[in-house]
């Protein structure tokens, strides 16, 4: 059965420091990881996609001005487990 392409609306593709941007918005720290070691990784080593799939893993807050944001998550800890999903597979 063939879908209707006309009715899927796509979203552009994020370019690298978006990305970081858009992470940063969802309160994701980059402390043990710097945005320019991050922008490195994405662009060099990993997918987006990937590495950004470990996220819901972490707590968010659940009221106030953070509310559906990350708590205390560093992209170094998606990072890393990323690194291990590799390895093990």
């Amino acid at each position: 059965m063939k879908q209707n392409i006309n009715k899927i609306e796509l979203r552009p593709m994020m370019k690298i420091l978006e990305m970081v941007t858009y992470l940063k918005e969802k309160n994701i720290k980059f402390i043990e990881c710097s945005e320019v070691d991050a922008e490195k990784y994405l662009r060099e080593n990993n997918n987006y996609f990937n590495v950004t799939a470990y996220k819901n893993n972490f707590i968010k807050y659940q009221c106030g001005n953070l509310k559906g944001k990350f708590i205390d998550l560093d992209f170094a800890y998606l990072k890393d487990l990323s690194i291990i999903d590799y390895r093990v597979e």
